[in-house]
């Protein structure tokens, strides 16, 4: 079970979503608290971010602060490569069909990338579940809430499939027999591997929907960034998970905002002032976390 604080960054391209998971999980670092910075975003903004070549392995950046930037694209080969050892673990006949040649224009159908994202933070987490705070730059929009509702769709669908296989087990014998001791147990390999995707599907739903995780959107304070956070909340609402609050990049005034917009009314709104120069290496997000106390 994962204990950890998580909080996820979503929003609209260009609105300083990367900045302010850096400035986030900085700020919880140099408070002493042991943070783990991991960048889902294509863009690989963190790099640029921090002026630092940032990987799969995990770079130590502060004291407390670590940054892990994984290859999507690479974990899309793990994840395909996972998927046909388990096809061919469960049909050896298979090969016979050339199967594996498809792998090579599977990795093109959708929501492959999504999985395998959340691939990779299913293993970043466990990897790093000693670490205290987990800060998420999640990937532009669409992305991002494709990635969000995979795990509750993923668990409608194998929910069918787990009763159809039941159905299937009462009429066919398609089962393979493991001997043990003097008593002849049955075992259905697909149902076990079913059952498996469920439980670890269920985790992450699980993870999402945690009182110890928070999910933000990033927007700015102007009509067209307020109106992209207003449809992000509305969607996320439709996949069952809420938002945790919002944060207004780039203010330049303790500004209001407008009492029609009613999505807002019940979410906690935090504001990061407009910087006056480049946000761009560790001294300069340093000095506008000390210039304007964020943690």
């Amino acid at each position: 079970m994962i204990n950890q604080n998580i909080q996820f960054f979503i929003g609209k391209g260009g609105v300083g979503k990367s900045t302010v998971s850096a400035l986030r999980a900085l700020g919880a670092a140099n408070s002493g608290t042991d943070t783990l910075l991991i960048s889902l975003d294509p863009a690989h903004n963190q790099k640029d971010i921090f002026e630092l070549n940032f990987s799969d392995k995990a770079i130590k950046v502060s004291e407390n602060l670590h940054i892990i930037e994984p290859d999507i694209d690479l974990w899309v080969k793990k994840y395909l490569k996972d998927a046909e050892e388990k096809l061919q673990g469960n049909y050896h006949y298979h090969q016979a069909f050339s199967l594996k040649n498809y792998f090579k224009v599977l990795k093109y159908a959708p929501a492959v990338e999504e999985y395998a994202m959340l691939m990779a933070f299913s293993h970043y987490l466990e990897q790093f579940k000693s670490k205290q705070q987990v800060i998420v730059d999640m990937p532009p929009t669409a992305l991002s809430l494709r990635f969000f509702a995979l795990p509750g769709l993923s668990l409608k669908w194998l929910e069918q499939l787990i009763q159809l296989r039941l159905a299937i087990q009462e009429k066919k014998e398609i089962i393979s027999k493991i001997k043990f001791g003097n008593k002849e147990l049955e075992t259905d390999k697909v149902l076990l591997q079913l059952n498996m995707l469920n439980k670890s599907y269920l985790d992450l739903y699980s993870i999402f929907n945690a009182p110890n995780s928070k999910i933000y959107v990033v927007a700015n304070p102007e009509n067209l960034s307020l109106n992209e956070a207003e449809r992000i909340i509305k969607k996320m609402q439709d996949i069952e998970l809420n938002i945790s609050g919002i944060i207004l990049n780039k203010t330049t005034n303790q500004m209001e905002i407008s009492s029609k917009r009613l999505t807002f009314s019940q979410l906690e709104i935090s504001r990061f002032k407009l910087s006056n120069s480049h946000l761009i290496g560790l001294e300069s997000l340093n000095a506008y976390l000390n210039q304007f106390n964020i943690d």
